[in-house]
Parts: structure tokens; C-alpha cells; sequence
């Protein structure tokens, strides 16, 4: 005779940390919140307009500049760094203690779970920062965390580099000075090559391979191209006209992912920073475009750029003739 076999309990289903966070609360009440238009937000960040004063490299060993990137939070630290013999770029951000770096940790993983991540790819930066406190408040009161407007103010900026700009890079993405960021692994500084400085070493550095596949998977992302196993080469163009090329997987180099991101600003005739997509849309409504074998292409009048003479860095100024968008997928712009 047979037994009949006894069948295995089934698994109990993980709860998400979204739904233990918010079991008291209705997704209608959440959502009630979000909407709210009253709400004026706390945190608020800008960009320098204007291009940083900062001295010329005679003596390297007595330089020690700092200039602002994200203002009030982030300043540009390059100094002398003796015992390497070579100039340092660090950055300077929010100080975390232990426990807030620990309840940062929390509240991203809860936040994680709350966004949508194409609501963070809307272009418009303060509903996308007004989504995220509301969201940040909210966490903070399921998990009963007091915290100082300072403290808080300290999350919203480190919520707003890691889910709405480019995490550890982003304060070298707002850096007008920098025209390439090459990363060749992980667990390696980032280096790049500074308007003033020429090449520096930065602080900045992914910890381990899972941590910069991740952000090359976001460069992808935000160029609207995908990489993966099969596809491993990345070569386009970020919102902002920034050049990005990209490996994706560690059969390609020995230290993991890489990536070259070259900068796409420019500094007009009056002495205002542009970056090409804007300028090349700016331009387009003025002058309208023709196609050229698939290519967008603007013809000028009167609209001068700046530029320094290769021979002796003297500063000049000269007309644009002509901006051309590739067809996609590339949709490079060339000034």
C-alpha cells in the first residue's frame, strides 16, 4: 500500500520592506501625502553660475584651493598631497556619524522600495526633490527617527546624489573645470583632467564590482541605451551632452566595469556655461535645422563661444558656424 506523501508546507511569502514599513497605512493615504500641493520643501540646492575664481598653477606644492559645486553642500577641495608627491582632488560633503550613516541605509533601502525609478527620469528637478522628502518624512515617522533639520537636510542631499543624480560622481558631473572622469575599475581612484589642474587623482572610488557594474548599468540608463553580458560596450551620450564610453563586464578589463565620461559644457562668448544639448535645442528654436544624411544640423549667426589657443593658453573668442545632432542612436552633439 501506498502512503500518501506528505506535501511540503508552502514558503511563506517575504514581506518587501515597503510592506512592513507601511502596514498601519493605506496606499491611498500615502499617495494623499505625496500629492499634497502646499508642501514647500526644505531642502534646496543650486549651481554656480558663474565660473569659479580660482588661482593658476605656478608652485603645485603650495596649491590649496576649495570652490563650491552644489551649493551649500559640496565644495571642491585640490591641494598638495606630500607624501604622494602629487596634487589630490577631494571633495568635500556632508559628515555623517555612525548611526546616521546607519539610519541612511535603512532609509534608502525603504525609499528603494517606495519610488518608481522613471518618476526620478522627470526633468523637472523640483517636483522630483519635493517627491523625495515627502517620501524621506514619511520613512522617518514609520521608523519613529527623530532628527534635526540639519540631519535631515544631511539625508535629502545624499538621497538626492544617490537617486536623482549620479552617486558618488555626481559632484564631478557639476564641476565646470572637468573635462574627462575615467574610471578604470573598482577598488582604483577615479582620475581627471582639470580645465586648470590637467590630471589629478580624486578621493572617489568604487569599493567593489557590484557597486560600479550598478552605476554603469545608470550611465546606460540615462542614455537611454542598455548594457549587459551580451551587449558589454557603452558609447553615448548623457542628458547633458556629455560624451560616455563604458565596459560592463570584468572579460573585458581585469578590474571590473570602466568608464570614460567627457564633458559636454561650453562656455559662451559672454562668459556663461552652456551644455551642448541645451545650447543645440536653445538654437534650434531660433534657427531652425536642416537633416543632413539623418543628422540635425544648425547653421549660426552671431553666436560666439570661447576657447583658449593650444600653443600658449591664451583665452579667444570665435563665432559657432554650426551645431550637428547625430541620428540616433548616437545623438552626440558637435559644435
Amino acid at each position: 500500500m501506498s502512503v500518501p506523501q506528505q506535501q511540503a508546507p508552502s514558503p511563506e511569502k517575504k514581506q518587501s520592506f515597503f510592506e512592513k514599513l507601511f502596514s498601519s497605512k493605506q496606499e491611498q493615504e500615502l499617495r494623499k501625502v505625496e500629492l499634497q500641493t502646499a508642501y514647500k520643501p526644505l531642502f534646496k540646492i543650486s549651481f554656480p553660475e558663474d565660473i569659479p575664481v580660482i588661482p593658476e598653477l605656478k608652485d603645485p606644492s603650495t596649491l590649496n584651493v576649495r570652490y563650491k559645486v552644489i551649493d551649500p553642500y559640496v565644495d571642491i577641495h585640490v591641494y598638495w598631497d606630500a607624501p604622494n608627491n602629487e596634487l589630490v582632488y577631494d571633495i568635500e560633503e556632508p559628515k555623517l556619524t555612525a548611526d546616521e550613516l546607519e539610519d541612511l541605509r535603512v532609509i534608502e533601502e525603504g525609499l528603494t522600495e517606495l519610488i518608481n525609478i522613471s518618476f526620478i527620469n522627470i526633468e523637472n528637478m523640483d517636483i522630483v526633490i519635493e517627491f523625495v522628502e515627502k517620501n524621506l518624512k514619511l520613512i522617518l515617522d514609520e521608523l519613529g527617527i527623530k532628527v534635526s533639520e540639519e540631519t535631515f537636510l544631511k539625508y535629502m542631499y545624499f538621497l538626492y546624489r544617490d537617486f536623482i543624480g549620479m552617486g558618488i560622481v555626481e559632484p564631478l558631473l557639476k564641476d565646470y573645470f572637468i573635462e574627462d572622469i575615467e574610471c578604470n575599475g573598482f577598488n582604483t581612484p577615479i582620475y581627471i583632467v582639470h580645465r586648470k589642474y590637467r590630471n589629478l587623482r580624486t578621493v572617489v572610488s568604487f569599493p567593489d564590482i557590484k557597486s560600479l557594474t550598478s552605476f554603469v548599468e545608470k550611465l546606460a540608463q540615462k542614455c537611454s541605451q542598455y548594457v549587459s553580458y551580451a551587449n558589454p560596450l557603452l558609447d553615448g551620450v548623457l542628458p547633458d551632452g556629455s560624451r560616455v564610453n563604458a565596459t560592463y563586464t570584468e572579460d573585458i578589463t581585469s578590474r571590473g566595469p570602466t568608464f570614460c565620461i567627457t564633458e559636454g559644457n561650453i562656455q559662451m562668448g559672454n562668459g556663461a556655461v552652456k551644455d551642448i544639448a541645451g545650447l543645440f535645442n536653445e538654437c534650434k528654436g531660433k534657427f531652425g535645422c536642416k537633416e543632413v544624411e539623418g543628422d540635425e544640423v544648425i547653421e549660426l549667426k552671431g553666436v560666439e563661444a570661447c576657447g583658449v589657443r593650444a600653443e600658449n593658453l591664451k583665452q579667444i573668442r570665435a563665432d559657432i558656424k554650426t551645431i550637428i545632432k547625430l541620428k540616433p542612436p548616437e545623438r552626440l552633439v558637435h559644435v
